[in-house]
């Protein structure tokens, strides 16, 4: 059950690895995480605004397990955006969780 929705977070877009884009999916990297407390690890649906557009987000908290990582990250994907964010500040708001955490081994469907 959700932690505390809806959620908005705030921050600094920084570089990432650029892993996302290498799948069709480039996130938004974040400069720091939402507190444990305030936000459940998985996947969220939300919201963010870009230059007084409204776009349609995903976002990400948790730890890349697939990378043998452990410490949280916070990244978003914006819908049918394209364009830099590098060193602006983005607001998030979560609306609904789409998938509460799931320690995942690969990305590629088993069939």
């Amino acid at each position: 059950m959700a932690k505390s929705l809806p959620f908005t977070f705030s921050g600094k877009i920084v570089h990432g690895e650029r892993v996302g884009r290498t799948i069709g999916f480039p996130t938004a990297n974040f400069d720091h995480v939402p507190n444990e407390e305030d936000l459940d690890n998985g996947v969220h649906v939300g919201f963010c605004r870009i230059n007084k557009q409204k776009y349609y987000c995903l976002s990400y908290f948790g730890p890349r397990f697939l990378f043998g990582e452990v410490k949280n990250r916070f990244e978003v994907y914006i819908y049918d955006f394209t364009g830099q964010l590098y060193d602006k500040t983005l607001s998030f708001g979560a609306a609904t969780v789409t998938r509460l955490f799931a320690e995942l081994t690969t990305v590629y469907p088993v069939l």
